[in-house]
């Protein structure tokens, strides 16, 4: 799980030095993540996955969050929720009647210690007629774990 991976790799510290996370130690996720820094220009996407570039319709590395469009309020909440607390933020978000957004964001710190990367899960889960809104309860649950997450930032964890 991305999630207790994330936690071994803390090693004493509040959140784990982005040096620590190997791809090849998330080869199973690898599609659904990626990173976004925090400059002094704003927040920039420096990797994308590729189910990520699906989603958005194209790559997204070097660019910023400011052109996705409406989405980047829900992202940039998310985000700077993560590198201020330094704790993980989770949530699932109904998308339609037949999808959901599954996310995570995860801090990191960089090269210099400073919490300024967050390490991005996004996945599109399609739901089939048996799924309701306590299933994805239990998808959300799954994925992230019970302790040590900060609530969704955004309100409702399951918002239209």
């Amino acid at each position: 799980m991305l999630l207790e991976y994330w936690r071994t790799k803390c090693a004493g510290e509040d959140v784990p030095d982005r040096r620590q996370i190997h791809p090849r130690d998330v080869k199973d996720f690898l599609p659904h993540l990626s990173i976004v820094e925090a400059r002094e220009t704003g927040l920039v996407f420096r990797m994308t996955g590729s189910s990520l570039r699906d989603i958005l319709g194209g790559e997204f590395r070097g660019r910023p969050l400011t052109e996705l469009g409406t989405t980047p309020t829900a992202w940039t909440t998310a985000i700077l929720t993560s590198l201020t607390d330094g704790v993980p933020t989770h949530g699932v978000h109904a998308l339609s009647s037949s999808r959901a957004h599954i996310w995570m964001r995860l801090p990191l710190q960089d090269s210099r210690g400073r919490r300024s990367l967050v390490l991005c899960f996004d996945h599109i889960r399609r739901l089939d007629d048996r799924d309701d809104m306590a299933e994805r309860d239990l998808v959300d649950a799954d994925l992230v774990g019970e302790a040590g997450l900060s609530p969704n930032p955004l309100g409702s964890r399951h918002a239209a």
